[in-house]
């Protein structure tokens, strides 16, 4: 994935949110909230207290969280359900990416490896040479 479309996906998932779902999410929250405002006092306090997560004996168990964002979450489902399948693609392809700039990385070193190895190389063939020509080739500090 390109820069420039992770950047346009991030923008379309916001856009998405912000826009168009939070009212709808938000209208049904406090729908579904207005039906606890029903109930008994004491249930009611009781809930609050157990962070929205409680039963008692006349009332089944009831999560207020779950309730409150249930639309959110099955709306969101399908679209989550595509950043997780799209999360291997994109791993892929920034291992990919990294893949080949290790590989220019360590080309990189192996040149600038064999081209000092080969300068020493030549400067101690040219040592050994000037050692037993003698005057010949002059000494290393002339070349």
């Amino acid at each position: 994935m390109t820069r420039l479309e992770e950047i346009t996906l991030n923008w379309e998932f916001t856009n998405c949110l912000e826009e168009e779902r939070n009212d709808i999410w938000e209208k049904a929250a406090r729908s579904e909230s207005l039906k606890w405002t029903k109930w008994h006092q004491s249930q009611y306090n009781s809930w609050c207290l157990h962070d929205g997560g409680n039963s008692t004996l006349k009332r089944s168990r009831v999560n207020w969280n779950a309730q409150l964002i249930w639309k959110m979450r099955i709306e969101m489902a399908y679209q989550w359900d595509i950043v997780e399948n799209e999360i291997p693609v994109v791993f892929e392809k920034l291992f990919d990416a990294l893949k080949v700039r290790l590989l220019h990385l360590k080309t990189s070193v192996q040149g600038e490896a064999k081209t000092a190895t080969n300068k020493k190389t030549a400067l101690i063939f040219l040592d050994t040479v000037r050692a037993r020509s003698g005057p010949l080739f002059g000494s290393r500090d002339q070349s």
